[in-house]
């Protein structure tokens, strides 16, 4: 072992810690020192391992350094084949010339060719090794290697013992440790590696370079901000991942680069889009948000109301982006980060929610919301602008009567408006129940019991007033009327949305199992007892005229329904009296189909008879 130091595993994470791993790099590489063993540089993937190699070799040009990456190698050819493409350069050009020329020749003399070794590529790496005198390997990404590595590291042991060179292994072990060949790899590891450090990520040095790598003329201004947005995602997400930032700044700028400068130069606007792009990108990329979870309904990797007391992987950010993103249209942002153009009508609707954001050429109580960026006199003017929009009703928009009441409640609890929080939820109550009774209201509110999308934020704003009393009574009421518009709602989307992909006039993405039992109303598996809102005629006659797959299909999720998933739906037994009324009418289905053919039975006849034996009657008689 070597002298004066001491071995074992020395973590980093510090500028002046990786210099002390410099410093013993600086000595292994020696070749006056002794030192018969490889040195190991470890780490997960992403944490910095190869860039902490490679500056090295960067900054000791004197040294004879070569970098082989050993990813998806597959042969000691290719090894060779990469060793003398490194050594290349530290090889007189004359030992080059002759080297190259003579192996290709000398095979062809049946003399001489008995001796010369099979493996000429070998031969190569011995005769540059002899004339470059004393070389350091560096084997980068061992367990991306396709030789096991038992061989693979009996292979590199002949560096080290035989061939008396210095040898660096750079690798994540904990992959190898994981892997079948782990044990044959701890017996190895006993016998070549002499020293080893673990690399931790040298946060603040490795985003500098990213910033300073990636960075165009459109962030340029920014780059402060986005060092301190990275350092602080980086230290929540805790994931030893510097790779995975590098990426989503990337991705970032070249999403960025497309806007408006009005856009552009709103640094509280960047900030905040650029935290969320960030942190969705990260955890995309780690596997917590799935691809499909984008271009959900409702997408379900946020906190549902059911999970606001349960641990959530996005907890550990800032505070409300566990419920929901503010800046992005969660289908739009899902596009981005995937690659996928975006429609000239969904740039407009990106560009559109971040003017949102900043109040650029918006309506007056918009610019109310954003009332520090406009001056004392159009303060006034769009406050009372809005006061008359609001006593002649003139806002049919749900969201935005929301945003109104609760600018309203700020503005009384500031003295900015002289009216009583009381006037104003009175006032707020009454529009509701006018929306109501005009239709305006927003029936697809009953979708969203499940979690906060609209009940925080709408039209990329938060909503003023959510601390006050009167706020609270306002949600109240609007969940009752969710409630007792729920059976209006669900027929609504049973007519438009269902029974057109049962008539087979529509198509749909996913499995009619899945879509009837799990994702109709709510995209996130809730039971809910809405076959006894289903008409009775228009099912039976698609049992009994439709397609025949759609009746086998049917069978099947019926069965599924009321056999193994009845004690996961609410209320389940309210569906009875259609499954009765189904039942009746399919018998004289039955009747009608066999009788026109001469009371004989048919393949179909015998379908629904099945269908009511196996799918219906078992429950009914339960």
């Amino acid at each position: 072992m070597e002298k004066g130091l001491d071995a074992g595993v020395v973590c980093i994470n510090t500028m002046i810690i990786n210099k002390h791993i410099e410093e013993y790099l600086d000595y292994y590489c020696d070749f006056e020192n002794n030192l018969p063993f490889a040195v190991l540089l470890k780490g997960k993937w992403g944490c910095g391992k190869t860039y902490f190699i490679k500056n090295y070799i960067d900054i000791k040009k004197e040294k004879k350094i070569l970098h082989i990456s050993l990813y998806g190698v597959d042969s000691f050819n290719g090894i060779k084949e990469k060793i003398i493409i490194e050594l290349i350069p530290f090889v007189p050009e004359k030992y080059n010339i002759f080297a190259s020329s003579i192996l290709r020749n000398i095979k062809k003399i049946p003399k001489i060719r008995d001796w010369v070794p099979s493996d000429a590529d070998e031969l190569l790496v011995d005769i540059f090794l002899k004339k470059s005198k004393g070389c350091v390997f560096v084997f980068d990404d061992l367990e991306r290697c396709n030789i096991e590595i038992d061989k693979l590291l009996g292979y590199i042991n002949n560096f080290v013992e035989f061939k008396n060179q210095k040898v660096i292994l750079v690798a994540n072990e904990e992959d190898l440790l994981e892997s079948k060949s782990g044990d044959k790899y701890r017996k190895i590891k006993e016998k070549l590696i002499g020293k080893e450090f673990c690399i931790n990520p040298s946060q603040e040095e490795a985003i500098t370079l990213f910033t300073e790598g990636v960075m165009g003329d459109d962030l340029i201004n920014y780059s402060e901000n986005i060092k301190k947005l990275l350092s602080k995602i980086f230290t929540q997400s805790k994931y030893d991942n510097l790779r995975l930032i590098q990426q989503a700044l990337s991705s970032f700028e070249y999403f960025f680069k497309s806007f408006s400068s009005k856009v552009k130069e709103n640094v509280e606007l960047f900030e905040k889009m650029f935290y969320e792009f960030v942190v969705i990108f990260i955890e995309y990329k780690r596997g917590n948000i799935k691809s499909e979870d984008f271009f959900k309904k409702y997408p379900q990797f946020f906190k549902g109301l059911d999970d606001k007391n349960k641990d959530h992987f996005l907890d550990k950010y800032d505070e409300g982006l566990s419920h929901w993103v503010t800046c992005f249209d969660v289908n739009i942002l899902g596009k981005i980060l995937q690659g996928i153009n975006l429609s000239e009508k969904e740039n407009g609707e990106l560009v559109g929610n971040f003017e949102n954001l900043i109040g650029v050429n918006k309506e007056s109580w918009q610019k109310l919301w954003h009332r520090y960026d406009h001056s004392d006199e159009d303060f006034f003017s769009n406050l009372k602008d809005v006061q008359k929009k609001w006593e002649n009703r003139d806002y049919d928009d749900f969201y935005v009567v929301l945003h109104v009441f609760g600018i309203f409640l700020n503005f009384s609890k500031e003295g900015l408006l002289k009216k009583d929080k009381k006037d104003i939820f009175k006032e707020g109550k009454e529009y509701i129940e006018l929306l109501i009774k005009e239709k305006k209201f927003p029936l697809k509110l009953c979708e969203q019991e499940w979690g906060f999308s609209w009940r925080k934020s709408t039209y990329g704003l938060e909503y003023f007033g959510m601390e006050n009393e009167e706020w609270g009574k306002l949600i109240e009421l609007i969940n009752e009327k969710i409630k007792s518009h729920k059976e209006i709602f669900i027929k609504e989307k049973i007519k438009n949305e269902l029974m057109p992909i049962l008539k087979g006039e529509k198509n749909t993405e996913q499995s009619l199992d899945l879509l009837i039992n799990y994702n109709f109303l709510h995209n996130t598996g809730n039971g809910d007892a809405y076959f006894q809102y289903f008409d009775v005629e228009e099912i039976a006659k698609i049992l009994i005229k439709g397609r025949p797959i759609m009746l086998h299909i049917l069978q099947k999720t019926f069965k599924d329904r009321y056999e193994n998933l009845r004690t996961q739906i609410n209320g389940i037994e309210q569906e009875i009296p259609f499954l009765k009324k189904l039942k009746k009418r399919l018998k004289s289905g039955i009747k009608e189909i066999e009788k026109k053919f001469e009371n004989k039975k048919t393949p179909r006849s015998l379908m629904l008879k099945s269908f009511i034996n196996g799918s219906i009657q078992p429950f009914i008689k339960k």
